[in-house]
């Protein structure tokens, strides 16, 4: 804990007048507590998941959900999060389920997606290179589909510890290829643009920003029934929900998308109308707003 930066968030707090504190982790829902004494705000959270795992996590969780049941609102990005938080002993009537949401306008096509028909499908994902996200997973199921003889290409975007283990699993396909591994990328918007469909091969997550960009590229997703994925993606209507943790899951559902065009395409189209309608910052901002003011006859 530093004592130096807990007395500058009170300075700059008291210089701001600010009568809400919003946290976004361990730390800030900490530190919020521990200034509550001597600034008196409103104690908002938003709990985005708990999913990496190191040696120090537990212990940061623990810290995150002792301050969570002390917390005025506690928002969700997704529903199994909500359930969580209920589980833990944070008060229901205190707990908001609140979608991630995206700039609508930044993640939106310059151009139609170009005809596949004669060039490679492209499958991208983007996320953290870590076990969870169950890349290995979707490499095998790429590598498979690929053996059936379907011409279509994989890229992953991101960075993290499985990195040389992901790039050995690829060197030893006979299709390597078919893969790469970008590292991290700035310009998330053009990475989007260059793909057919996004897959989320997650064995456990929240309701990942990137899913949300990719909707709103008109991009077909699917999704293992992982976390807040389940409740939040409409089977067969804005996306495609397959089993969690299965490379043959995964490998039937690309198959699927990769072989129906028009199915791709009213996916995709359909996946850009929800993000309008449900995950704009808009929208989220409106509801956010909406928990603040509920605090005044808190």
């Amino acid at each position: 804990l530093n004592l130096f930066t807990l007395l500058k968030l009170r300075k700059l707090s008291r210089e701001l007048g600010a009568r809400v504190w919003h946290g976004h982790d361990y730390k800030s829902n900490l530190f919020g507590l521990l200034l509550r004494p001597f600034l008196g705000h409103h104690l908002v959270t938003t709990v985005h998941g708990w999913v990496r795992n190191t040696a120090r996590t537990p212990l940061y969780y623990a810290i995150d959900k002792w301050c969570l049941k002390r917390y005025e609102r506690v928002i969700t990005v997704s529903t199994d999060l909500e359930a969580e938080c209920h589980s833990i002993g944070c008060d229901p009537a205190r707990v908001i389920h609140i979608p991630n949401a995206i700039d609508s306008e930044e993640f939106s096509r310059s151009a139609p997606r170009p005809e596949a028909e004669g060039r490679p499908l492209i499958i991208g994902a983007l996320a953290r290179l870590s076990r969870e996200k169950g890349f290995d997973l979707l490499i095998e199921a790429v590598e498979r589909l690929t053996e059936e003889g379907h011409d279509v290409r994989l890229k992953i975007a991101g960075e993290g510890e499985l990195e040389e283990e992901l790039r050995a699993q690829i060197k030893a396909s006979r299709h390597a290829e078919r893969f790469e591994l970008t590292g991290f990328i700035e310009d998330v918007p053009t990475f989007l643009e260059g793909l057919d469909l996004y897959c989320l091969s997650s064995l456990r997550e929240g309701l990942p920003n990137s899913v949300l960009e990719a909707m709103s590229f008109e991009l077909p997703v699917l999704s293992t029934r992982c976390g807040g994925m389940e409740s939040f993606l409409r089977d067969g209507e804005d996306g495609m929900l397959i089993e969690t943790g299965s490379s043959d899951a995964i490998l039937d559902g690309l198959r699927a998308l990769v072989t129906d065009a028009p199915l791709r395409a009213r996916l995709g189209s359909a996946a850009r109308a929800r993000i309008l309608a449900d995950c704009s910052f808009s929208r989220r901002m409106e509801r956010v707003v909406a928990v603040y003011d509920s605090l005044g006859s808190a």
